[in-house]
């Protein structure tokens, strides 16, 4: 199923074929994909362009992840 609006997605992911793999998956189904190999790429993707949709990994190096919430 193809969405009908051009969605932004950013991927973040430190393993370079996971976030080659989910973005060409989900640019087969139409979405426009960026992707970040850690958090602080992210933070720089986003100022320029916020996505609709973020896929993110929540257990990178250099990065707290879940572990920064109490």
């Amino acid at each position: 199923m193809m969405p009908n609006a051009e969605l932004k997605l950013l991927i973040v992911d430190d393993e370079l074929s996971l976030q080659t793999s989910l973005s060409q998956i989900f640019a087969t189904f139409g979405y426009s994909v960026r992707s970040a190999g850690d958090g602080f790429a992210a933070l720089a993707a986003i100022r320029t362009d916020v996505p609709d949709i973020i896929l993110s990994d929540l257990n990178m190096p250099g990065s707290p992840g879940l572990n920064c919430y109490p």
